[in-house]
Parts: structure tokens; sequence; C-alpha cells
């Protein structure tokens, strides 16, 4: 076999095919074997050249990252970088690139709030009357350069939605006795374009007043649309112009133009001043309005106390065209299209709110809370807090809503290619990566990501900013020559990453192109060792002309003996199969064994819409694995919020955890009552550094600790002095495993709510104690005692002694109660004595149980004795 030179055409993943200019290399039956990984080439025999190209990247633009937000520079303030890359891709073939994104401080900050104005939010709005300036004061503690804007809204005038009886066409609250006064209905009204002066902010509060709508439901995602999208001045027929004369005016005079118009014809009053002409005049065309401006962030503050009406919703009022997502405010800066126009869908509003980098905040109350989260799940950048029900705590929950927007980064993708695989790793304020993810929280602002008295030995330290590794992967090459573009953006930022997209389909080789060639019979084109056969000529080398009978090479056409021709799938013409064509795919292979559709399949998809198909097996993409690449190899979706894999009572597989510690269950593994506790799986750990006996060991402390960070403390407590910790990592260890942080001065573990007490009883009878927090990155940081509390041994006759005196103690004790109790009665029951003998009252000298023994009793009687009568006693 003679070998002089190989080409690549094109790769596949996992495959690298090449030709011989001189056909040598291999039989024209074994075509496919071409196609391989290098180190299988060369073991088959092709030593020579190959051309196997790799993707790769070039950084276009890239600025460096600002630290500060305001100020002179504040409208160049950079938070991401680069800002432009072009990827060269070869299908099959990963290239990585890195980007940076920071959260400067002291950021400008647009805040813009949009109010519910329906009856029942009146008494919120009687609390927000000096919102402004309360909201200024705590705001500016976050920004010195803050705007405040302020719009509101009800809903569609229109039945059902709104009262539209001629009756209530002025006062929609007639008959109404709690509130028999408010304004008519209205969609949506832009009532203070964004500004510093707060004190127009409240003045135009305190103006507004409340109306009333039919049902329920408000017509807030209207308003949040225009809020949005109306920055560009769509829908109208003017144009703002600011003139600034050449004299000192207090206040600049403002135009309206029906159309644009030059210096000298500007036309029209403002106030005492009227038009002059003046060539020192500036002019200010404000096309803005709403007022975001470019480099501040956006949040729009949604207050509402109901539900909002969605897309369809308008189909009860017979409005059936879509929202068209544009601006629709008039002169008066009222929504025009309320009545001709639908709802805006969620798609849309995401889509619109994305678009103009804005922070959309839900302030709702409690009982429609989780309707407004689930919302935020579809819609990118949202937050939800929970509104008092007269909106006492808007401006804590302004301030606690700004720093969860601020503490976090998530990327998100704009104009992804179809044939384009994405993958994410995000390295955090820990310093850990997190394969698979592409968000960053808990970041503070002006705070390093992760600390270390060994951060001057990485140079790849990176302050205030999260980093993202970006792999992008072609999956195959686009029928004609096509370049992609698109962007990486933060959610809610103004940067972006633009990237470019070009393919490497071709060789180096295809330059060089013999037409005619007589290696081809001079009926084809010589390109990169094959033979691109001319119309109507077949064969490895254009030597048979279609139609011709070739019956005695038809052997050729067979796999192997008894076989039938081209598998049964394809006509054998000139000693060659051509495959026919299949309604369900591409038929293909030297003897047309092969097809694209013949795969395993999940749920009717063929390969689960993760792999190709590829000669009756899924060739999966990365990222899958599986007969039928139904397995995800992504274990983010197993990481607990400890940043523990399946709580470490299991293993991911195909995304899910498969519990393996006996009577553990759950999602993640994370129930388990039969296991033992954390405190228990470390002790081993705390014992062998802290509690052996004679020299320690070690090779098998570190193997025990490897997931631990060891912190020796004198006693654990509020104001805990640190004495040392683990031996300084050795060089040879990575970057971030050396930039784990230890705590330095006093650890407060009171105030620390993850930290977690242990305590056990040792050998010999002392006392071991410490403590547990887990880790971001996973591991544990161990805060344990230098030595154990361990008590005197007890003195026998001492304790007798103490048991047979505390008896006697309480016998005496006892004894002397029983004889106070005793007392006590006593001389309460001769206090009741004399007090009844004080009361009684009998006669001097005489004992009133005294009887005489001589008793005189006196009868009244009458007889007749000698016919006389007498009357008298009988003694």
């Amino acid at each position: 076999m003679r070998l002089r030179e190989m080409v690549w055409l094109w790769a596949v993943p996992g495959c690298c095919e090449i030709q011989e200019k001189d056909q040598d290399f291999g039989s024209p039956r074994s075509i496919t074997s071409r196609c391989d990984l290098r180190a299988n080439l060369v073991r088959n025999g092709c030593g020579g050249e190959i051309e196997s190209p790799a993707s790769s990247f070039h950084i276009l633009r890239s600025l460096p990252l600002s630290s500060k937000g305001s100020g002179s520079a504040g409208w160049d303030v950079i938070q991401m970088t680069p800002q432009e890359i072009a990827v060269n891709l070869r299908p099959g073939d990963k290239t990585t690139f890195q980007l940076q994104v920071r959260q400067v401080e002291d950021y400008p900050v647009d805040l813009y709030y949009l109010m519910d104005l329906s009856l029942s939010m009146k008494d919120d709005l009687d609390t927000i009357r000096n919102l402004g300036t309360k909201l200024a004061e705590e705001m500016r503690k976050l920004t010195s350069n803050f705007r405040l804007g302020f719009g509101s809204f009800v809903d569609k005038d229109i039945s059902p939605f709104s009262y539209t009886a001629p009756r209530y066409q002025t006062n929609p609250c007639i008959g109404y006795k709690l509130f028999p006064n408010c304004v008519p209905s209205f969609g949506f009204r832009h009532l203070l374009p964004l500004t510093d002066r707060v004190d127009s902010f409240n003045e135009e509060v305190r103006k507004q007043r409340v109306s009333r709508n039919r049902d329920a439901p408000e017509g807030g995602f209207d308003a949040v649309l225009q809020a949005a999208v109306c920055k560009g001045g769509q829908g109208r027929e003017h144009q703002w112009v600011l003139v600034l004369p050449a004299g000192d005016f207090e206040c600049p005079s403002i135009w309206l133009l029906t159309t644009p118009k030059s210096e000298g014809e500007l036309s029209g009053t403002s106030g005492k001043s009227t038009a002059t002409k003046s060539a020192r005049a500036q002019e200010w065309i404000g096309l803005e309005k709403i007022g975001w401006r470019k480099d501040a962030l956006h949040l729009l503050v949604f207050t509402t106390d109901d539900v909002p009406h969605i897309a369809l919703d308008g189909k009860l009022g017979g409005l059936v065209q879509p929202h068209d997502g544009q601006c629709h405010l008039n002169e008066a800066n009222e929504y025009t299209a309320s009545n001709q126009m639908d709802y805006p869908s969620l798609a849309l509003l995401g889509e619109k709110l994305a678009e103009n980098n804005i922070n959309l905040i839900f302030a709702v109350t409690k009982n429609h809370y989780m309707l407004y989260k689930n919302f935020t799940a579809l819609i990118p950048g949202t937050t939800v807090e929970i509104l008092d029900g007269d909106s006492k705590n808007i401006i804590q929950l302004i301030i606690n809503a700004y720093n969860s927007i601020r503490s976090k980064v998530e990327l998100s993708v704009w104009d992804q290619p179809e044939d384009l695989n994405l993958f994410f790793t995000a390295t955090c304020q820990d310093g850990v990566s997190y394969p698979g993810q592409r968000k960053c929280e808990g970041l503070k602002i002006g705070d390093t990501p992760y600390i270390s008295e060994l951060a001057s030995d990485c140079a790849d330290i990176h302050s205030y900013s999260a980093s993202f590794e970006v792999s992008v992967e072609a999956r195959s090459c686009p029928s004609r020559h096509t370049e992609h573009v698109f962007a990486l953006r933060p959610v809610g930022f103004r940067d972006s990453l633009e990237v470019g997209v070009t393919y490497n389909c071709t060789c180096g080789c295809s330059v060089g192109l013999e037409p005619n060639s007589a290696r081809c019979s001079g009926s084809g084109t010589y390109v990169c060792g094959l033979c691109e056969c001319s119309p109507g000529y077949l064969g490895t080398r254009c030597e048979c002309q279609d139609g011709e009978n070739h019956s005695v090479y038809q052997n050729l056409c067979r796999e192997a003996e008894g076989k039938p021709l081209c598998s049964g799938r394809g006509e054998c013409s000139c000693n060659q199969c051509s495959c026919f064509e299949s309604e369900f795919g591409k038929i293909y292979g030297p003897f047309c064994e092969c097809d694209n559709f013949s795969c395993a399949r999940n749920k009717g998809v063929l390969c689960s819409g993760h792999g190709e198909c590829h000669c009756g097996e899924c060739k999966c993409h990365a990222g899958y694995i599986g007969d039928n690449c139904n397995c995800s190899t992504d274990i983010s979706t197993c990481r607990g919020k400890d940043g523990q894999i399946c709580s470490e009572r299991g293993h991911c597989l195909c995304g899910q955890c498969q519990c393996t510690e006996p009577g553990a269950f759950g999602e993640m593994c994370e129930k388990c009552p039969t296991c033992p506790d954390a405190c228990s799986t470390k002790r081993d750990c705390v014992e062998c550094l802290l509690l052996h006996s004679g020299k320690p060991d070690n090779q098998t402390c570190h193997s025990l600790c490897r997931d631990e960070v060891i912190t020796w403390v004198d006693t654990i407590g509020m104001g805990t002095k640190v004495l040392g910790s683990l031996p300084r990592p050795s060089a040879a260890v990575g970057c971030s495993e050396r930039l784990r942080p230890f705590p330095l001065g006093f650890l407060p573990v009171k105030d620390d709510q993850e930290a977690v007490l242990c305590f056990y009883k040792t050998a010999k009878d002392c006392v071991m104690m410490f403590t547990y927090t887990e880790l971001p990155s996973g591991k544990s940081n161990l805060t344990v005692l230098r030595e154990p509390e361990c008590g005197n041994t007890p003195n026998a006759m001492t304790i007798l002694l103490a048991v047979v005196g505390s008896i006697l103690l309480v016998g005496l004790a006892l004894l002397a109660i029983w004889k106070l109790l005793v007392t006590i009665h006593d001389r309460r029951e001769f206090a009741k004595f004399q007090s009844e003998r004080s009361r009684a009252r009998y006669e001097m000298a005489s004992n009133p149980l005294y009887r005489k023994p001589i008793s005189t009793h006196t009868v009244d009687f009458t007889f007749n004795k000698f016919n006389k009568s007498y009357n008298g006693t009988v003694d």
C-alpha cells in the first residue's frame, strides 16, 4: 500500500474523513474507514499528512471593565467584557472562551413607578403622597444618580371591563355609597418622565384620583408594555425641541413642532419667553417618552392588588387584534390603542422588557403573590415582593428588590442558531466553578468574589466580577456558505457580547482543483483525493457511464455472499450502489446498508432529539448519553442548595438522583430518617485530627478530611478566638483550592444561622465540641475546639458527705417549714377567739350557764269551794 498525501474533508463528532490523492489508501469498499480518530488512522497505516483543523475564536473588541457607574464617565460604563468575538467552528469540535460581568458600584438607577389607580387602591394612593422624597433618600444611599418617574393604569374603557353606560362616562362611581366620586376609567397614562426632581413626583402623585372598573382583573400589562417600549417617539407626529438662548434664563423654552424646523423657523411660546433668533442657540430634540437612560439600571415597579388581564381576554370585549408591541402614546401621554388591540402576552412582555434592559418588580398583595411568582419564571429579569394592603412597606420593598437584582447575574442568549450547542460554566463569588450553570447569585457590590491569603499567588483573580466559560460547538455544516451572529447578554444589562460564527467545512486542498483530470478518466474533477464525476458518469474514477450493463461486477455491490444487491435499497451501477431515496430520510453507505432514520426513539422522537442517527446508531450530542440519547450528563439538576450532589447519598443518573444510601429518598435524596447525621459523619475527621493518641497519621487525616476546611479555636461561642488553621497548601494545589478562605480574628458562631453545633463524649469521658457550616463548593467549614473539655475524677467521700448533708439540710428545712405553718395556724385561731369574745355582751358577775336549783311557776286558775270563788296562786 502506497501513501502519498492524506487530506481532511469535513468532520462530524468523533470522526475525521480523509482521502488520498492516488486512492491507494484502502479499497473502494472501505471509504468509511477513512473517517476516524487521528490515532486510529495512524494505527491503520495512514502516516502521511492529515488535515484536521480545529475550531478557534478571535477577540475583536475587549474594553476593560469599569469600577464605578456614576461620575464624568458615567455614559461609558463597561460591565461586560469582551464585547465582540469571532469564532470559526469545525463541526463536532468545541471552542471555549471566557467572559466577565461586573456589577459596578454607584451605577445610575432609573425607577418608573407604575400604579394601579382602581378604586381598591385609594388607601395606597394616600400612603404614597410623599413617596418621592423618602424613596430618593433611601436610594441615594445606594447610588448618587437616581431618577424617578410615574405612570398609572386602570383598564380598557370598554364593556365588560369598565362601566360604559352614559351615566358612568364622567363618574363611574355614581351610586357607590363608600366613594361616590371618581375619575373616568382609562388604560394607561404616562404622568411624569424620569427626573431627579422628587418634588415633581410628589406633586404629580397628589394630583391623582382613583377610578373604577367593572371586573376584578386590571389592565396593568398594557401599561407595562407601553412603559417599556415608549422611548423613541413612535406613534406621534411631533417632536419636542429644547431651545437654550444666548442670555441667562431661569428655565429653557420648550417648543412643539409639527415638523422639524430650523432655528430661524422656530415659533411658539413658553411661559414669558418668545422665539428669538440666536447664533448661539442650542437645540435638543427629545425623542424619549419615559426617559430611560442608556447607561442606567432600569427598574419598573408595578403595584397592584389584583390579578392582570392577559392575551385573549380582550376577545370578551371584541378585541381580536393581537398587540403589536409598539408604543401608542399620544401628545397627552395617554395610551390610544387600549380599545383597539388585545392585552399583550407574557412572551411579548418578556421580549420587550429584555430588549430594553428593564427589570420588572411586581409589588403585589399577599393573596396574589403565588400567581405573580409564577409569572417571574416566564418573564426573565422579574422579581416579586409582597405589598402591604396600604403600601406602607413600598420603600423597603423597592430596596429589597433592588438588592436582589444587583446581587445576581444571569446570562441570556439572543438569536442562537439552531445548529449550535452552547455550554456554560459559571465561576461565582466563592471562586468555585459550576458546570451547566449560567447564573451567579449572592454577589456583593464592591466585594471581591473570594478572599484568601494566597490570592497573590494566582494571576487569574478578578475582583468584583462573575466569570463565565462558554463553549460553542457546531453540530453540522450549513447547506451553503453562511455566517451567523448571536449575542450573550446579562439579564437587565445594556452590555452584550456579540459572537460572529463562521464554519470550517472545507479543506485547504480544495483550492487545487484538476478539471477533467486523467485520474478521473477525463470525465471528472479531481479534488482532495476524490473524483467528482461529470453528469452521466459513475465510479470512483468516473470510468463508467450511467446505463451501461456491468452485471459481471454486480458481486461488488453485495455486502457479503448471499445478501441482496445494495441491501435491497439501491441499484448496482458501475460496480457501485446508487441508493434509493426514502421519505423517512437518507439511505447511504457503500452497500446502502446505512440510513439516518432507523435508530432508537424516545417518545416517538429519533434519538430523543439529542443526537444524530448514523447507520442505525445514535451519535449523541455533547451532554447526552444512552442508546437513544435520553440520558443527560448535566448534574446541575441533582445539585442541592448546599452544593452537594444528591445530598451525598446517591448518584446523579440522567439528570435525576438515584439514592444508594439505605433509607434515603426525596428528589435530592435529602430525606433519610435512618441515615447518620452530619455530626456523626464528620466525627471521624475531628477525632483523627484532635483526639488521636501518639503521633498523628497525616495521610489518614487528610483522607478523612479531604472535604473539610478545619479551623482550631479556643472556645466555641460569641467571639471565638481563632488559634490556627490547617497548614498552607502547597504550590501544587489548584488555584481554586488554594483560594479557599480561612477565617481570621473572631468567629461569631451565634450569628451564623447555617452553623450547626455538634458534641459527643470521648473514651476518656471528655466532651468534644465542634461546629460545621456547608460551603457553596460542597465542602464543610469545621470549627473545632483545640482541646476537649474534660472534668476531674469525682471524690467518693465528698459525694457521700454532700448527699448526707443535703438530706439533713432538707429535713431541717422541712421541720422549720412545718413549725412555721403550725405557729401561723395557732395564731390565726387565737385571734379568732379574741375577736368573738370581744363581741359578746354578758351581765356583770353572772354566769350565763348557771341556773338556780329552785324554779317558780305561776298558774292563773279559778275554782269554787263552798260556793266561793277564789283567785290566787298555789305554791
